[in-house]
């Protein structure tokens, strides 16, 4: 059968080991909205006194353990309610599968009274101290909310959300949110974490995207929707992959130590600078080639960009893609010793220029 409708009697051939298949588990399609969970918020319900079904004498206490029937599953849980009574954190002793917004029942344990009812508003732990931020945004919802309700209280809650497919438009973007490449952002949470990316970028070595995220605590691709969108506004500029904050980090705005290595590295000219132990920070060099105004060396020897392109220059002159040759021919163009001719080759190497075969370098193209 293709379909098979409610009271209906149907069976299933799955290549499950029968020790897998439990009493309450759900057959979904991949993609589906079930989640499976051991921790929901939920907003709850209390069934007093002279309801059908309720037992009278047996309130529905915080910190108790209960029975859930949500959907196919009956589960043990533990029930610890909030600040705001009407929501509780209810704790399974099994992953279930679960809806947002799906009703359930609180039945007593080892009972069949009914104690209460709910509605799953959440999935997953939440932080203590975000609780009741949380809880107050929950309760705006309606009680038939939908998942475009379910969508604007992630977005208000975590600040970010990724687009739903059918948002495609600038046009399908909520009221308060702002769209930022395939991320959706509350307003006032990207206007927060931008000005703590810009904090960052103002380091002289600038930032890379994933130290933002890292440091931030943010996913990467939201991270860099945001980036792009600062750079896109004159806020950020980009260069060599990292971010600085308003135009590309200039000579002049170096620290002074910084600069004064530069400067040192540029007068070694052709040959390689060799930084003396002490005398210069290893956190100094790093900035110079972050920025990409040194190039390093295999054994601690470092060139100003500039020297670099040229003894590259030398070398490459009149050769095309696929021409041979041995290390003394490179240290006949450049005039330079072994001990910085092979560390320059083995960087054009690694820069893609040049293959290694054998004692010959090739040129690739």
């Amino acid at each position: 059968m293709e379909r098979a409708l409610p009271v209906s009697r149907v069976a299933l051939n799955l290549a499950k080991p029968k020790a897998e298949i439990h009493r309450g588990n759900c057959l979904t399609l991949p993609g589906s909205p079930f989640v499976c969970t051991e921790e929901v918020l939920a907003r709850v319900e209390r069934l007093g006194p002279g309801t059908q079904a309720v037992a009278e004498k047996v309130p529905l206490k915080n910190h108790s353990e209960v029975e859930i029937a949500l959907g196919t599953a009956h589960a043990l849980a533990q029930i610890h309610f909030l600040e705001d009574q009407r929501f509780a954190r209810i704790l399974l002793r099994e992953s279930v599968p679960a809806l947002w917004n799906q009703p359930f029942l609180i039945i007593r344990h080892g009972g069949s009274e009914i104690l209460g009812r709910g509605r799953i508003r959440w999935f997953g732990e939440v932080p203590r101290e975000e609780r009741s931020r949380l809880t107050a945004i929950l309760a705006e919802l309606p009680e038939d909310a939908g998942e475009a309700d379910q969508f604007r209280a992630r977005l208000r809650f975590g600040g970010r959300a990724r687009a739903p497919t059918e948002a495609s438009t600038p046009g399908d973007t909520p009221p308060g949110a702002v769209r930022a490449g395939d991320w959706l952002f509350d307003s006032s949470w990207l206007a927060a974490f931008s000005t703590r990316v810009l904090e960052l970028a103002t380091a002289p070595a600038g930032v890379a995207a994933e130290e933002i995220a890292s440091k931030l605590g943010v996913e990467e691709e939201a991270t860099r929707s945001v980036l792009a969108r600062l750079a896109d506004q004159g806020a950020l500029s980009r260069r060599h992959g990292l971010f600085f904050g308003g135009a590309t980090a200039e000579r002049a705005e170096l620290p002074g130590p910084t600069r004064k290595l530069l400067e040192a590295i540029e007068r070694a000219g052709r040959v390689a600078f060799e930084p003396a132990r002490g005398a210069f920070s290893q956190k100094d060099l790093n900035t110079l080639v972050r920025l990409d105004l040194v190039v390093p060396l295999e054994g601690n020897l470092y060139y100003a960009r500039a020297a670099y392109e040229t003894l590259r220059a030398e070398i490459l002159a009149g050769r095309k893609a696929g021409d041979r040759f041995r290390v003394p021919a490179a240290k006949e163009r450049t005039g330079l010793s072994r001990k910085y001719t092979l560390p320059l080759l083995n960087r054009m190497e690694k820069d893609g220029l040049l293959r290694r075969d054998g004692d010959e370098r090739m040129v690739l193209p």
